[in-house]
Formats: structure tokens, C-alpha cells, sequence
């Protein structure tokens, strides 16, 4: 019998289920990771750079926790800021606090007696930037009460409805 044929042939299949192990646990199972795990990794990995905390913030926002602000003030305590990054995030984090401001500049509007189809369908749209879909939904349909007959409120309506 010829023994050192067949450990040959088993080295080499073992070296290529190791080499595919390898690709796996190196790049494909790094591709499967949710931007949170990715974020927790980078932040555990460098906690003294800027450019972890900001992917961190970035995924709690994405996540809805009020921790993203924590996480956006760590980055600009942090070495090596990346100015463009930290304002991007920053536009990020406080988006949903402008636009819960603007929202409450048309609801004055409204407060003050005005019955503008378009600020109905405005305060609709910025509902639902937030997330906040029910009163998007209550906002249409006053906007569509006013004017039946426009077509944009009518397209909105259409994507507010597709959407839920």
C-alpha cells in the first residue's frame, strides 16, 4: 500500500477546508456583522480615536437611542477628529431636534387659525422624517380635506400609504 499518497491527499484537502475557514472567519463572516456590531468592535478596539465613536453614534441613532449624542460628545473629546466626519454625524444626531422644531413652528401656524392645505401637508412630511407616522397620517388627510383636487397631496398620500 502506498501510505504517503494518501497523506498527501489528506494534507491537501486539509489545507483547503483550513484556507476556506480562514476566508471565512477573515472577511465573510466580517460582512454578516450589523453596523452596530461593526461600531462596538471599532470602539472596543480604538477607544481613543475619533472615527469609532462616530460610527458608534451613528449606529445608535440608527438604532433610536438617545446614546448617540454620548457617543457623538466622545468623538470630539477624542485624538485624531476628523472635522467633515464629526459634522456629518452631528447633522445626523440632531436632525429628528430641527425638525421637531419646524414642526412646532407650523403648529403655531396652525394655532393661529390658519387653514393652508400646504401646511397641513408640510407638518405630514416632517411627521414622517421622524418617524411619527400616525400624525403624518392625520395631517394628509387634513391637508386632503382642504383640497381634494391637488395632485401632489395626492402623490404623498399615496407614498404615506405605501409606506405603512
Amino acid at each position: 500500500m502506498n501510505f504517503p499518497l494518501i497523506k498527501k491527499i489528506k494534507l491537501y484537502w486539509l489545507s483547503i477546508l483550513l484556507s476556506i475557514l480562514l476566508l471565512y472567519s477573515l472577511f465573510i463572516q466580517n460582512f454578516m456583522l450589523s453596523d452596530f456590531t461593526k461600531a462596538k468592535q471599532a470602539v472596543s478596539r480604538w477607544p481613543m480615536l475619533c472615527k469609532p465613536h462616530l460610527l458608534m453614534a451613528q449606529a445608535f441613532f440608527y438604532d433610536g437611542s438617545e446614546l448617540a449624542i454620548k457617543e457623538l460628545n466622545l468623538a470630539k473629546k477624542s485624538w485624531l477628529k476628523n472635522k467633515k466626519l464629526i459634522k456629518q454625524t452631528e447633522n445626523l444626531v440632531y436632525q429628528p431636534e430641527k425638525i421637531k422644531q419646524e414642526i412646532s413652528f407650523w403648529q403655531e401656524k396652525i394655532n393661529q387659525g390658519v387653514q393652508n392645505p400646504k401646511v397641513y401637508l408640510q407638518l405630514a412630511l416632517l411627521s414622517y422624517q421622524i418617524w411619527d407616522d400616525q400624525k403624518a397620517q392625520e395631517f394628509w388627510q387634513k391637508a386632503n380635506y382642504l383640497d381634494p383636487n391637488n395632485k401632489i397631496i395626492k402623490e404623498v398620500g399615496e407614498k404615506l400609504n405605501a409606506c405603512n
